[in-house]
């Protein structure tokens, strides 16, 4: 975060020593320097991983590749530019970021001499934190969830002087029915951007139905 900011500081000062704009001096050395990819570099990408797009349609291929590539241009652009501006803006970090309890107001940067506090990061790390802590809720959330669902079912099984197997049998496996043709098609129609294969022959190796099985076994 704090070399985020910096980087922000740089772009700041520099726009302000040509008289722009952060964003208007962005584009012009970043955006639109970036060369589309060609159709060719599209074909080796998609070749050098063909794992990644086994299945998928050739035209969202195309454009997944196509925002891959230019995502690492922008980046490998916009370390050029940081790159550059930092060889003629000056940045001083007088604190060490990890030392602990940094007042808010602590200057922990200086970026063409203008300051960067503490503050700031810690404003900007807020929804960071959030995320973190929403994720580890969730986590202690499901094994609270497990916790419970696990003591509810030796609860039962208790009353009913049974093993709990048979009550997750009786309840829930004797109960399943496998799909029907229907939902197979349906499931199929909905995800078939990322299922290889097709639906009468799903897997190269396995023949297509039981006539094709026994023509191969019995020629």
């Amino acid at each position: 975060m704090l070399e985020l900011q910096i980087n922000t500081t740089l772009l700041e000062v520099e726009a302000k020593k040509r008289r722009t704009t952060s964003q208007q001096l962005y584009d012009l050395e970043v955006t639109k320097r970036i060369a589309p990819p060609s159709p060719a570099e599209i074909k080796k990408f998609i070749e050098d991983n063909r794992d990644e797009f086994e299945g998928v349609e050739a035209e969202a291929a195309n454009q997944k590749v196509s925002v891959i590539l230019h995502g690492e241009r922008e980046t490998k652009l916009s370390d050029q530019l940081v790159t550059r501006l930092r060889a003629t803006t000056p940045v001083v970090l007088p604190v060490d970021i990890n030392t602990p309890n940094l007042s808010p107001a602590t200057v922990i940067a200086t970026v063409g001499g203008r300051p960067i506090q503490v503050g700031l990061l810690n404003e900007r790390l807020k929804p960071i934190i959030y995320n973190m802590r929403l994720s580890a809720y969730e986590i202690e959330k499901k094994a609270a969830d497990r916790i419970v669902d696990d003591s509810l079912l030796l609860a039962e099984a208790s009353k009913r002087n049974v093993a709990p197997e048979e009550i997750i049998r009786g309840e829930i496996s004797d109960k399943l029915h496998g799909p029907t043709e229907a939902e197979v098609a349906k499931f199929y129609s909905d995800n078939k951007t990322r299922i290889s294969g097709d639906l009468t022959r799903p897997d190269p190796g396995m023949p297509a139905n039981l006539d094709d099985a026994a023509k191969d076994e019995h020629p």
